[in-house]
C-alpha cells in the first residue's frame, strides 16, 4: 500500500508515471529488505548477553578448540522458504582458540534447508582451502548434513552436493566433519542470518564484526 501511495505522489507532484510492475517489484524488494532486517533483529535478541554467559541453556557445551596444528572453521546456511534464498556464514579459529576470520556469502536458489546448509558448508570448505589451510575440522549445528558426510545414511536428492564437499576433501591432507549444538554454533549462524549489503554478494572480515563479538565471548566462557 505505501508503494502504492508513493507511486501516486510521484505522478501527482513529480510527473513520473511509473509501471504496475515496476511498483509491484518495488514491493517485493521492500518486504525481503524487511523479512531480513526481522530475522536479524531476533538473532540479535536471542543472543543478547544480559549476564555475561550465565543465561544460556543448562545444557550448554563450551565450544572445544581442534587439536594442536589444526583449524576449526564452524559454518552455517540460511533459508528462505518463501523466496527460496540462501546466505551462508562460516568463522575460522585456530588450536588456541584465536580467530583468524569470517565470511559471509549469498548463495543460490535452494530447495530446502538441507541443501543450504551443504552449500555453506562447500562454499567454507573453498574458502579455507584458498587461504591455505590443510587440516580442517568443518563443524555445523545440521546433524543430518554429519551424518550425510560420514555416510552414517544416505540422501539422493542431495547428494550432488554431497558428491561436491568429498571432492573438495581431497584437496586437504586431513578434514572431520563434526556437530555441535545451534548454541555452540551462535557465531556463524549469526553471520549466515546477517543481511549482507545491496549488490554485495561476499564479504570476508579480517576483523571480528561487531554483531559476533557477545555470541564469540560466550564461545569460550
Amino acid at each position: 500500500m505505501w508503494r502504492l501511495w508513493r507511486s501516486r505522489n510521484q505522478l501527482v507532484f513529480q510527473h513520473q508515471n511509473l509501471s504496475w510492475q515496476s511498483t509491484l517489484k518495488r514491493a517485493k524488494d521492500d518486504v525481503q529488505e524487511w523479512e531480513n532486517a526481522q530475522e536479524y533483529i531476533q538473532s540479535l535478541n536471542h543472543y543478547t548477553v544480559r549476564e555475561g554467559c550465565n543465561n544460556r541453556e543448562s545444557t550448554h557445551q563450551k565450544w572445544e578448540q581442534p587439536p594442536m596444528g589444526w583449524i576449526k572453521c564452524n559454518y552455517d546456511g540460511s533459508f528462505n522458504y518463501r523466496t527460496q534464498q540462501t546466505n551462508s556464514g562460516w568463522l575460522i579459529r585456530d588450536d588456541k582458540g584465536f580467530y583468524k576470520g569470517a565470511a559471509q556469502a549469498v548463495g543460490g536458489t535452494m530447495n530446502n534447508a538441507l541443501e543450504s546448509e551443504l552449500q555453506a558448508l562447500v562454499m567454507a570448505m573453498q574458502h579455507t582451502w584458498s587461504q591455505g589451510y590443510r587440516k580442517v575440522i568443518f563443524e555445523g549445528d545440521s546433524k543430518q548434513v554429519e551424518e550425510l558426510l560420514n555416510r552414517k545414511q544416505m540422501h539422493f536428492g542431495a547428494f550432488n552436493w554431497i558428491r561436491e564437499a568429498w571432492s573438495w576433501r581431497k584437496r586437504f591432507e586431513e578434514v572431520i566433519f563434526s556437530w555441535t549444538p545451534r548454541t555452540n554454533n551462535q557465531p556463524a549462524d549469526m553471520l549466515a542470518k546477517s543481511h549482507l549489503p545491496q549488490d554485495t554478494s561476499f564479504i570476508y572480515h579480517y576483523f571480528v564484526p561487531n554483531f559476533i563479538t557477545n555470541a564469540l565471548h560466550c564461545n569460550h566462557y
